[in-house]
């Protein structure tokens, strides 16, 4: 419904109307449906920069901590960038709570009423060994002898059993001494008797006895059964986990993802190994063992074992011949007791070929080609007790027992139990440095690669040589071929005449150089020779874009040199006089303010025949005693001279702080 309302109101000598209309929901509906044809779009565009401008202006707005604070944005951000530590903290979590539950059983057990339990066939108070029941005598006369108590049998110490034994052989009244006052055998008490395996192996295990005040626990706690049988213990270090980077959009390196990639193909990515990453695997023993030796959970259990990389975990199975049956090489030895089991091997022997990928990867996983990994665990392996291992984890292993008859470990040293192989070994050429670090690159001149840009989890730890380079200089490091990697150049020059002719050679280190431009070229200094008195002075420099060498005097290396500022009218300067090297104040410690690149620290400077040099050599005599001027720089260059060390490298510490030794050592002095 719809009404007028009209008054009127004055004011000076005019008069307004004042009026409103009301009109239904309908009617406006009516309307606005015939006026709006379409929704209007603002063009407006959010960039990287504006949405950057927008936070900066709403920084102060976010809450620290709580729902759409400071907190969450840095918790969201680090699940998006470092997805593998989240991962960590749940493996983590994990081996902590396999850790409660032992803890929760040994406190169970500890609230239990005390009583006086009995085995139903042996007595407590009964000392008992492996041995030959009919013959009555001991397989082993070293094997272990356990005292029966509260129908558990607890293990003597191999040290002071002979005491405890009399202790406890006493203790029930007995006499352990003849008439003449000789000690009685064991084997003579009527409280010892012989079993055999399968007998000892139906008597739970209780504490052992290791000190004398083990006797008085009460109760005696009931410990994970140790089967009589002989055993395999291994010992397994956690290398860490195998991991996969892949390249965001927008990084250097990126590949948009391939529906069937390879996932040992590092393009688009990188493998590398996590330290910080849990190994994880399945241990399974029989109960009680027998033959034969299947992996089917009737008469099994097994154990999961979690740990960290960097940490070693012991484990233990059978190792009887019956529970193998095959051999491992050519000369089919069966015997898992003889130490050529282990080292009667072919060169196949543990390599396998797998699909499974190793955590990380963001492929698909169908139609994926074959590739290497070592499995020594396994139906038809040397170690048939360890049922599976998480893919991804990478683990080495140490035997430790069994023992060969001398007293040795039968295969002793460290040995690939799991993991992808990355090249190490020639079983696997095309998987060579598969799990390197991606920056961790050699040259075509064994000297290692600089790299700007980086990403992933070897940002910090990998990248090597990032300087703040410009692109076109980097351009030139993305070669592993290109000039600037070679380890020392040399550039001979003839002079005087004939019969005074002499050559004079200028040698100098390339790789980790400060960068120069000579026009549009790229250049390093490789050294400085005069020909007389000063008055004509040679600067050497190498060429990096053509190959070549030019030789320019000290008047013109003001107009050749960009950025070059004399200071000195017979010396190539480094550093200039009002300036100090080890100075924090800017744009005076470096002569030339034009460096590509500044060098890397460990290269050390050439600096023969220039201002950092304590015994520049001139002219003709300069020449002849060059041999004498190569030991000079040598030893000023690393027994702490001037030149020990680059000092425009702006980096005190970190990835590219020293070279590897192999580089300096070889260095060619010419």
């Amino acid at each position: 419904m719809a009404y007028g309302n009209s008054n009127t109101q004055s004011g000076s000598n005019q008069t307004f109307p004042l009026s409103k209309t009301i009109i239904s929901n309908q009617q406006a509906k009516d309307i606005l449906a015939d006026t709006f044809k379409e929704v209007a779009i603002s063009e407006e565009k959010f960039d990287s920069k504006k949405i950057k401008g927008i936070y900066n202006d709403l920084f102060y707005q976010i809450p620290k901590k709580g729902k759409k604070s400071h907190t969450s944005i840095i918790e969201q951000s680090t699940d998006y960038v470092f997805p593998e530590i989240n991962e960590n903290y749940e493996d983590a979590i994990d081996s902590l709570t396999d850790e409660i539950v032992e803890l929760s059983k040994s406190s169970s057990i500890l609230s239990t009423p005390i009583i006086s339990p009995q085995h139903p066939v042996y007595d407590n108070g009964t000392l008992i060994q492996e041995g030959d029941v009919q013959g009555n005598f001991a397989l082993d006369p070293n094997s272990p002898i356990w005292f029966i108590q509260q129908g558990m049998k607890r293990k003597l110490d191999i040290h002071s059993r002979g005491y405890y034994i009399r202790a406890l052989r006493q203790s029930q009244g007995e006499n352990v001494y003849n008439s003449k006052g000789s000690y009685k055998p064991l084997v003579e008490s009527p409280y010892f008797r012989y079993l055999d395996d399968d007998d000892l192996n139906t008597i739970d295990d209780g504490t052992p006895i290791t000190t004398g005040n083990d006797f008085n626990i009460n109760p005696v706690l009931k410990i994970d059964q140790e089967y009589i049988y002989s055993d395999i213990d291994l010992e397994l270090l956690c290398k860490g986990k195998e991991r996969f980077y892949k390249f965001k959009q927008g990084e250097v390196g990126y590949v948009a993802q391939q529906f069937y990639e390879d996932p040992m193909n590092i393009e688009g990515g990188y493998w590398y190994v996590d330290p910080e990453g849990y190994c994880e695997i399945e241990v399974w023993q029989e109960i009680p063992p027998s033959h034969p030796f299947y992996s089917q959970l009737g008469g099994f259990s097994w154990t999961s074992v979690k740990w960290k990389g960097g940490t070693k975990k012991t484990v233990n199975f059978s190792r009887d011949e019956k529970y193998y049956g095959h051999s491992t090489g050519p000369k089919g030895i069966t015997d898992p007791l003889d130490t050529e089991f282990y080292t009667d091997s072919t060169a196949d022997l543990g390599k396998f070929y797998a699909t499974d990928v190793p955590a990380g990867f963001l492929g698909n996983y169908r139609n994926l080609p074959k590739h290497y990994i070592w499995k020594w665990w396994g139906e038809k392996n040397l170690f048939p007790g360890i049922r599976y291992v998480k893919p991804g984890s990478r683990i080495t292993y140490t035997m430790k027992s069994p023992w060969n008859a001398d007293g040795r470990v039968v295969y002793p040293g460290s040995h690939w139990l799991n993991g992808y192989i990355d090249g190490s070994t020639a079983n696997a050429p095309d998987q060579y440095r598969t799990l390197d670090s991606y920056y961790k690159y050699d040259s075509g001149y064994g000297t290692r690669m600089i790299h700007r840009d980086c990403y992933g989890p070897l940002d910090d730890l990998g990248c090597f040589g990032r300087l703040n380079q410009s692109n076109s200089t980097q351009r030139v490091m993305n070669d592993p071929n290109d000039r600037y990697y070679q380890k020392t150049v040399s550039a001979k020059y003839t002079h005087g005449i004939w019969p005074a002719r002499y050559d004079v050679t200028t040698s100098g280190k390339v790789y980790g150089q400060p960068i120069l431009k000579k026009g549009g070229d790229y250049v390093v200094f490789i050294g400085a020779y005069s020909t007389g008195a000063g008055l004509y002075d040679n600067n050497i420099f190498y060429n990096l874009d053509t190959g070549g060498f030019h030789k320019i005097l000290n008047k013109d290396l003001d107009n050749e040199i960009k950025g070059y500022k004399r200071d000195s009218k017979a010396l190539f300067n480094w550093i200039r006089k009002d300036g100090d090297v080890n100075s924090s104040t800017p744009g005076i410690r470096v002569n030339n303010p034009t460096l590509y690149f500044p060098g890397l620290k460990g290269a050390g400077l050439n600096f023969e025949n220039s201002d950092m040099d304590s015994f520049p050599a001139t002219g003709f005599l300069g020449s002849i005693f060059s041999s004498w001027i190569a030991l000079t720089q040598y030893l000023n260059d690393f027994n702490g001279g001037d030149g020990k060390d680059n000092p425009f490298n702006p980096q005190s510490s970190g990835n590219n702080y020293k070279l590897e030794q192999d580089i300096a050592d070889n260095i060619d002095m010419g």
